[in-house]
C-alpha cells in the first residue's frame, strides 16, 4: 500500500459517493419530512462523532439536495429547526437530531436513523494519534467496526490486504480512503468450535498466492491472488513456513503454534511472516534460535510483525483494558524496548510492509462491546 499523507485529501472527494451515506441521507431526509409536516425547515450543521473530518458536511449536503425538492429551506420566519449528531455505533453510521418549533423552541420530535456500513467499500477515516515513544506516526487510518473475528492480517502487494477471519479469507484493495472488497472465500469446514481462535497467513513468494489456516480448521488452504479473486487450489496439514522443515500448524484445540524451529522446541504464540522472530506460549519475545531464559526475558503479546531490519513491532505483554498497547522492540543481543504506541481495544493481529525509509503496519483490533477494526500506520523510526 502507498504512503498515506497524500491519500488523506481524498476523503472529501469519495465520501459524498457513499452508499453508505447516501443510504442515510435517504433515511435521515424522510424522517425530516415527517416530522416537519410542511412546514419550512431549518437544517443546522450536524455534530460530528466520527472523527472523520468531511464526513458529517457530505451527509448535511446530501440531505439537503433531498429535501429541497420536497420542502421549503428557511432560516428565518416561522419553521422547524433540525439539530443533529453523526455518530459510530457499532458497525453502523448513525444520525440521531432534536427537531423544535421556531422562533418558539418547543419540541417537536426526536429523529433517529442509522444503517451498516457496506461492506464493499469500508471507509479509512482519519484517526487521532498522540505518537508513540521511540517512533514517528506519519499518518493513521482505521475502518469502522467490521462483522467477523480477525485473526490474522497480510499485505499482499503495495494496494492489497488479506483479512482472515475466523471462517472466511477477504482480500481488499486500497482504493483512496477505503478498502474495496475484492474478493471473500469461506473456509472449509468442518470448522471446531474454539474459544479464542488463532489463525496464519502466508503470502507466497511472487504474492500471487497464499496460505491460510485457523486454529479451527482441519487443514491449511492455499488460495490463489488471481487478480481480484481468490480461488482454493490446494490443501496440506501444515501452513509452508521459512526455517521449518515441518511447517507450521495449531496444536488441536487451542491457538498455540506448533513449528519445528532451529533451537525451539515449545509451542508459540506468535511468529512473523519470515519466521525471524517468534513469541513463545509465555510470551518471551525472541529471534528465532533460541529462547531467552524466562528470568531475562522480554514478554510480549500474540502478535508479532517485522517493520525492517532491527525494528519489530509486537501486541503488549501486559492484560489489555480499555487501551492495548503495539510496543517497538529493537533487534539487539537482548532485544530492548524501543517505544510504544497506544490503541483502543485488544491488539489482536499484525502486519508489516516496508516502503522505502517508512513502514505500514497493519492492526487489527477488537472493541471491548465486540467488533473489530483495521487500523493502517505509516511509521519511521525516531532519530536521535
Amino acid at each position: 500500500m502507498r504512503a498515506l499523507p497524500a491519500l488523506i485529501v481524498l476523503l472529501a472527494a469519495s465520501a459524498p459517493g457513499s452508499p453508505t451515506l447516501g443510504r442515510l441521507a435517504d433515511a435521515a431526509a424522510a424522517e425530516v419530512a415527517r416530522a416537519a409536516a410542511g412546514r419550512p425547515v431549518e437544517l443546522s450543521a450536524s455534530e460530528d462523532r466520527t472523527g472523520a473530518p468531511t464526513l458529517a458536511a457530505d451527509l448535511d449536503a446530501l440531505v439537503r439536495a433531498r429535501l429541497q425538492a420536497r420542502l421549503t429551506l428557511s432560516t428565518a420566519g416561522p419553521r422547524v429547526r433540525v439539530v443533529s449528531v453523526l455518530a459510530q455505533v457499532g458497525p453502523r453510521l448513525t444520525w440521531s437530531a432534536r427537531v423544535t418549533e421556531e422562533p418558539s423552541g418547543a419540541p417537536v420530535d426526536v429523529l433517529a436513523v442509522s444503517t451498516p456500513w457496506d461492506p464493499g467499500l469500508l471507509p479509512l477515516v482519519p484517526s487521532r494519534t498522540s505518537g508513540g515513544a521511540g517512533v514517528d506516526v506519519l499518518a493513521h487510518v482505521e475502518t469502522p467496526p467490521l462483522e467477523g473475528r480477525i485473526v490474522a492480517l497480510a499485505f499482499a502487494g503495495e494496494d492489497r490486504l488479506l483479512v482472515l477471519l475466523d471462517d472466511a479469507l477477504v482480500l481488499y484493495r486500497r482504493d483512496g480512503l477505503a478498502l474495496r472488497l475484492e474478493s471473500r472465500r469461506e473456509l472449509p469446514g468442518p470448522l471446531a468450535v474454539v474459544r479464542f481462535p488463532g489463525g496464519l497467513l502466508r503470502v507466497a513468494d511472487g504474492e500471487s498466492a497464499c496460505w491460510a489456516l485457523t486454529s479451527r480448521m482441519a487443514r491449511a488452504v492455499l488460495f490463489s491472488l488471481d487478480g481480484a479473486r481468490l480461488s482454493a487450489v490446494d490443501q496440506a496439514d501444515v501452513v509452508p513456513w521459512p526455517s521449518t522443515a515441518a511447517g507450521a500448524r495449531f496444536r488441536p484445540g487451542t491457538n498455540l503454534i506448533e513449528a519445528s524451529l532451529p533451537g525451539v522446541d515449545a509451542p508459540l504464540l506468535a511468529l512473523d511472516t519470515d519466521a525471524a522472530w517468534i513469541v513463545a506460549a509465555d510470551g518471551r519475545l525472541s529471534r528465532a534460535g533460541a529462547l531467552p531464559p524466562p528470568e531475562t526475558a522480554l514478554r510480549v503479546g500474540p502478535a508479532v510483525a517485522l517493520l525492517w531490519p532491527g525494528l519489530v513491532a509486537a501486541a503488549a505483554g501486559d492484560a489489555p483494558a480499555e487501551h492495548d498497547r503495539i510496543v517497538f522492540v529493537r533487534d539487539a543481543a537482548t532485544p530492548a524496548l524501543a517505544g510504544e504506541l497506544s490503541v483502543e481495544g485488544t491488539l489482536r493481529a499484525l502486519a508489516a510492509r516496508r516502503h522505502g525509509a517508512t513502514a505500514l503496519l497493519a492492526a487489527a483490533t477488537e472493541e471491548r462491546g465486540g467488533g473489530f477494526r483495521v487500523a493502517l500506520f505509516e511509521i519511521a523510526e525516531r532519530k536521535p
